[in-house]
């Protein structure tokens, strides 16, 4: 077996190699090895950013047969790189599935949070303990993703960058794909 394949086996675990090996394929070259020494867990969620996100899971749920949560809207503040701060307040959606669910945010112009490539999968979601957010954003980074928002700590005067990530953090890769760490207990877990 070649250490690229194991690099994503062990970022998705066993059952999600084939996910793993098409997905970081367009994360870069070299990004699997970078991040094999950080576990992230399993896969919690993809992620789809559209326009009309009632349309989205009708359409879902009459195609597929997936229902959805009631829409979790979620007011917080972020800070980008360049440390300045927005206030974002979100939709969310999330499948009744077991992981990976899939997750379906509306649309927040001017925020990672906005429609790129029209209907795609925008991001994929790791969930992991919250003293393990700042570490797993470090690893994203040092793989080459760069961290291009995470919840605001107030204590930072505005513009001024943020350390650490803190809450959830979204990194970039190529082509405008974003991976996410977030700290378990911020979405609801699925019904039982």
């Amino acid at each position: 077996m070649n250490d690229s394949l194991m690099s994503r086996r062990t970022l998705f675990g066993w059952s999600g190699a084939l996910t793993g090996a098409l997905l970081l394929g367009g994360l870069g070259e070299g990004t699997a090895e970078a991040l094999d020494g950080f576990d992230f867990g399993p896969l919690h969620h993809f992620g789809l950013v559209v326009k009309h996100p009632e349309h989205t899971t009708r359409q879902l749920h009459r195609a597929l047969g997936l229902g959805f949560t009631e829409p979790i809207e979620s007011a917080f503040d972020i800070r980008r790189e360049d440390g300045s701060v927005q206030s974002v307040t979100s939709r969310t959606w999330l499948s009744l599935t077991a992981s990976p669910r899939l997750e379906i945010e509306a649309e927040v112009p001017g925020t990672p949070l906005e429609v790129r490539h029209g209907t795609a999968i925008g991001h994929i979601a790791f969930e992991l303990p919250a003293e393990r957010i700042a570490a797993a954003s470090a690893a994203l980074s040092a793989a080459g993703l760069t961290r291009v928002a995470t919840i605001n700590d107030p204590a930072i005067p505005a513009g001024a960058p943020q350390p650490d990530a803190a809450g959830f953090a979204y990194h970039e890769a190529k082509g405008g794909f974003f991976v996410e760490v977030i700290s378990v207990g911020v979405l609801p877990p699925p019904p039982a």
